[in-house]
């Protein structure tokens, strides 16, 4: 029941009129690329304008794309789509991982005031990087911060927080890796977290997060030269 009851929350707060509104904010930014990939085939190489579009990483227009190819529709309600689903999947993640810490009211709890936060409903509903982002990293949280509670950090709980860790490399790059780091940080201390990152189980899970950016980034080598400017030019312009 409490599955089902938070799936109708989401339907109800996520689904409802979400493609009424014509596309707006950075929307368009998101959703050429993935038109893009849907009519050209090349999956690999975002294009913004016919050009390669290297300003944010691909793994957000992949969704969307994947939206449009199976829905079999190209609109503002299959654009948004993949936001919505990504709010559902860490409010289920939330749920299924804390309720041996936190007893099942606790874990419905917490995933009911995820769900129903007033920033996550706003950017849950647009086609923008932001909710995919958020998602990818609060269920790698989630994930771990089940592993610490119980004690029990294994090597394939590490490699699917990397996986995790990974596509959020993928879909905006490294901020959200300071972010649980420090959450690991806060939570065992910085001597307990400072032998954790010598064993071989965070470097199982160190490994997966590299990967999929570097699988990306062997499949577009021959336009890594404008990638690289690009990625540098926006870092200088966050770090003046």
């Amino acid at each position: 029941m409490d599955l089902l009851g938070l799936v109708a929350v989401w339907a109800a707060v996520y689904l409802t009129h979400l493609g009424t509104r014509e596309l707006r904010l950075e929307e368009p930014h998101r959703v050429e690329p993935a038109l893009a990939m849907v009519e050209s085939g090349d999956w690999a190489v975002p294009l913004g304008g016919g050009e390669p579009y290297y300003r944010k990483p691909p793994f957000f227009n992949w969704l969307i794309a994947a939206s449009f190819q199976v829905t079999g529709r190209r609109n503002e309600l299959t654009a948004r789509l993949p936001s919505a689903v990504m709010m559902l999947l860490l409010a289920l993640t939330v749920y299924g991982t804390s309720r041996s810490w936190l007893g099942r009211r606790g874990a419905f709890g917490a995933a009911l005031l995820g769900l129903t936060a007033s920033a996550m409903i706003d950017k849950g509903r647009l086609a923008e990087i932001d909710a995919t982002y958020a998602a990818l990293t609060g269920m790698a949280c989630a994930v771990w911060l089940a592993g610490w509670a119980r004690r029990r950090l294994s090597a394939g709980r590490w490699a699917t927080i990397g996986v995790l860790l990974g596509l959020g490399l993928l879909t905006k790059g490294l901020p959200h890796l300071g972010f649980f780091l420090a959450l690991m940080l806060l939570c065992l201390g910085p001597a307990e977290a400072a032998r954790e990152a010598v064993r071989l189980r965070f470097w199982v899970g160190a490994v997966c997060a590299l990967l999929p950016a570097g699988l990306w980034l062997g499949l577009t080598r021959h336009t890594l030269v404008e990638a690289h400017s690009v990625w540098i030019e926006q870092m200088a312009g966050r770090f003046p």
